[in-house]
């Protein structure tokens, strides 16, 4: 089952977020061959630019933004 992702109030992560949450993005991107960076819980270019590649591969809208559609997909596959 997939690790478990608790998006912040504002109801999405974007950069400069950081902590676990972060970091379990960071994995799953890393693991779909999306994030070439570390793994240490900080949104920054890198992890924005995954996440857009993310949100392309899955006929999302592309912000680079981590919101409810990338989690629903996440929760899918993961």
């Amino acid at each position: 089952p997939p690790e478990n992702i608790t998006l912040p109030e504002r109801g999405y992560f974007k950069y400069k977020d950081h902590g676990e949450d972060v970091k379990k993005i960071q994995r799953f991107l890393k693991n779909q061959g999306l994030y070439k960076g570390r793994v240490g819980g900080n949104y920054k270019k890198l992890t924005q630019a995954a996440v857009k590649k993310f949100q392309s591969e899955h006929g999302l809208a592309i912000d680079g933004l981590f919101g409810p559609e990338c989690l629903k997909i996440y929760n899918k596959i993961a």
